[in-house]
């Protein structure tokens, strides 16, 4: 059970990979456009607004990673940060 939870939870972090490769343009797809608008388009923020946000998502990836390498090793601490990591990560998918 472990071993899966930690799966789960490395696979999350690199589903939000694509959060970061596309707004720095290291991978172009139809499915997921290069744009600089967030929220529907309602908030432009401009291509260095994108990168820094791109920035985000890649630092849920890696936490997502971390989280599942804390359930593997069990450590205490990885309930809590994979329970903040969701919230973040539900509000850059709102977000996006």
């Amino acid at each position: 059970m472990r071993w899966l939870l930690a799966g789960l939870l490395v696979a999350h972090g690199i589903a939000h990979v694509v959060g970061f490769v596309v707004p720095w343009k290291l991978l172009a797809s139809k499915e997921m456009p290069y744009r600089t608008t967030i929220l529907s388009g309602s908030v432009d923020l401009g291509e260095t607004g994108a990168r820094l946000l791109g920035l985000v998502w890649l630092g849920v990836a890696v936490g997502f990673a971390i989280a599942g390498a804390g359930v593997l090793a069990r450590v205490s601490w990885w309930y809590g940060v994979a329970l903040a990591l969701v919230v973040v990560s539900v509000a850059l998918c709102v977000a996006g």
